[in-house]
């Protein structure tokens, strides 16, 4: 399950995480719960370092303000609406009027879910080119059982398969 995956992530937050991305619509739905999750403790780690953090969220957050600024831009990236309503409280702190920011989200734009997630995406894909890390236990999650796999004579294989071994083979067995 995805708790025993992500074990060290809060069970409300995968809670929160699957409802708001499960979307039968999207055949890559579970991919971006699972990449959301993935970026948690990322994400986590360059909040840490940000300036907002001085400010004792206890005093200042009011969670149904920031509920309703995710129920008014769904689609907005959860950890950069915090950012905002920090910043914003930061500015005003008198000024608890929640339409001034988001109307200025929605003019000025704002990081969408979709967005961050793909941009961490292609990064982790990057870094995994950049440094790939081959790891036999999940070698051995995808392929309980390698020789019987790689060795089965009756699995088909496609065109491409076949092109690439034939060049593979003339290649190293060249005269």
């Amino acid at each position: 399950t995805l708790y025993d995956v992500f074990n060290s992530i809060p069970h409300d937050h995968i809670d929160n995480v699957y409802i708001r991305l499960k979307n039968s619509s999207n055949v890559n739905w579970y991919d971006d719960i699972v990449n959301e999750l993935l970026s948690y403790n990322e994400v986590k780690t360059v909040a840490s370092k940000r300036s907002f953090d001085e400010i004792n969220i206890e005093d200042e957050y009011h969670p149904e303000e920031y509920d309703r600024l995710l129920a008014i831009l769904p689609d907005i990236d959860p950890d950069y609406a915090l950012e905002s309503y920090m910043k914003f409280l930061e500015k005003s702190p008198n000024k608890t009027d929640l339409n001034v920011l988001i109307t200025n989200l929605i003019e000025n734009g704002y990081v969408k879910l979709k967005d961050k997630l793909e941009r961490l995406r292609n990064e982790r894909l990057k870094e995994n080119l950049r440094e790939p890390k081959f790891e036999i236990e999940e070698f051995l999650k995808t392929f309980p059982n390698p020789s019987e796999y790689f060795y089965d004579r009756t699995k088909t294989v496609s065109e491409s398969y076949k092109k690439h071994a034939y060049t593979y083979i003339a290649k190293a067995f060249a005269r």
